[in-house]
């Protein structure tokens, strides 16, 4: 089907990405190769009821976790970390400088001394 006959019938192009949390990645992932709950739990070290909290967004992953459910699920740390990460999107147009001015914190020396009592 050409690009013209499908823009005539309505229908629309897949979509190219999809949006997942951390913990849809996990399922996803762990769904593509075979795995149940409790294997996951196994492979990773991980109690199953963790794994299925994380998978319903009921608990955060965190880095530690998300490196052993990686190594459990072969995959690198940040798939699971940073599903959305779209490196076309994260490129220096999109770092510009902004017109709002630099905002900078000091402190004084004062703030770094220790009171004795």
């Amino acid at each position: 089907m050409s690009k013209d006959s499908s823009a005539r019938s309505g229908a629309r192009p897949a979509r190219l990405r999809a949006h997942l949390s951390p913990g849809q990645m996990v399922k996803t992932l762990r769904k593509l190769q075979g795995m149940t709950q409790d294997d996951l739990a196994e492979a990773s070290g991980l109690d199953q009821s963790v794994i299925s909290a994380m998978e319903h967004e009921r608990t955060m992953i965190g880095n530690a976790r998300a490196r052993k459910l990686a190594k459990a699920l072969r995959v690198h740390p940040s798939v699971i970390a940073f599903p959305d990460w779209d490196d076309n999107a994260y490129d220096s147009a999109s770092h510009e400088q902004s017109d709002e001015p630099e905002v900078s914190v000091r402190l004084s020396k004062r703030a770094h001394q220790t009171e004795v009592a």
